[in-house]
């Protein structure tokens, strides 16, 4: 690329920075375009690294994934870059790419306990319960003495892993310190009253959902949690009010399609609940809860050979699952 001395490359960096903050991206690829072909006080990798979020947050995918790619090139022992990519990579569901790009970061950056938390949740995406394990806990050692105050995502990160491969009271363990600290986030009461969800205490479950939402009165996650509280009272209808309340703002929740597939099935509302199943496994192939469930769905269809075919792929799946954990 030919850059030339304008003056006006500081300017227009600085310009793109405030057009950047105030979420006027298409102003600030404008003016981060412009800063490119001069010399600005900003290095051209952060320059194209900025750009890059502007165009992701415009959901130019590619575009994006083409800056970073160029900033790589102009700086290819920068971890931050390839964290970058990985993160965009993640947002795209693109898992497997994102732990590539977190692996390289890491290479470049061995003890950033962020890059190894990203990598963690690229894991946990995946289901790979112990790579992510590892990983949150070499975090938390990097992340020193005050990581409960300073870093307390990575607890709550090692707390869903957790929760999810039902070691409670080592999650709860976790919650209780996170909660503990002066300012504990709202997602950690979530967490919480997940766990007692899961239990099967209701009356600790709500309350912990309660203080979620004291804490942060936006907290979307709280839907969902509430449609597996009500789906687990036998409560369907409810349980789908809330999925589809949660599906609004987040359409690519596998686990709310889930819900609603087997509340619809136990509704005996079997095409509803092979839709929901359909969505499940759009968004995640891999998903063998999602083949499961449907299988179940077709048998009581009558579709045997459709039924055999996902009971099939469900086997394949979590023999893949349990090798990795």
């Amino acid at each position: 690329m030919k850059r030339d001395n304008s003056n006006d490359a500081e300017k227009f960096w600085q310009n793109g920075l405030a057009c950047f903050e105030k979420n006027d991206y298409l102003n600030a690829i404008l003016l981060f375009t412009k800063a490119l072909h001069g010399k600005c006080g900003a290095p051209f990798e952060q320059v194209y690294l900025y750009r890059a979020y502007a165009w992701f947050k415009r959901g130019e995918y590619e575009i994006a994934i083409m800056d970073i790619n160029a900033a790589i090139r102009e700086t290819p022992d920068n971890a931050d870059l390839y964290k970058a990519r990985g993160q965009m990579r993640s947002e795209l569901t693109q898992y497997g790419k994102a732990i590539r790009d977190f692996t390289i970061a890491l290479e470049l950056a061995p003890k950033d306990a962020t890059i190894l938390h990203e990598r963690s949740v690229a894991y946990e995406k995946e289901s790979n319960w112990k790579n992510a394990l590892q990983d949150i806990e070499t975090a938390i050692n990097f992340a020193g003495k005050d990581a409960k105050n300073t870093s307390p995502e990575l607890f709550i990160q090692r707390a869903k892993i957790y929760k999810n491969t039902k070691c409670y009271e080592k999650a709860l363990n976790d919650c209780n310190l996170i909660q503990a600290t002066e300012e504990p986030p709202a997602e950690i009461y979530l967490i919480c009253g997940d766990i007692h969800l899961e239990q099967g205490n209701f009356i600790k479950a709500h309350d912990m959902y309660a203080q979620a939402t004291k804490i942060d009165p936006n907290l979307t996650e709280v839907d969902i949690s509430l449609a597996k509280s009500y789906f687990l009272k036998d409560e369907y209808d409810k349980a789908i009010f809330y999925c589809n309340k949660y599906i609004e703002k987040i359409p690519e929740s596998v686990e709310c399609y889930l819900i609603c597939a087997n509340s619809y099935y136990f509704k005996n509302e079997l095409d509803e609940a092979l839709n929901n199943c359909n969505r499940a496994v759009e968004y995640n192939p891999y998903c063998a809860e999602a083949y499961k469930i449907r299988a179940k769905i077709f048998r009581a269809k009558r579709d045997f050979l459709s039924a055999e075919r996902d009971e099939k792929r469900t086997n394949e799946l979590e023999n893949k699952t349990k090798k990795l954990s």
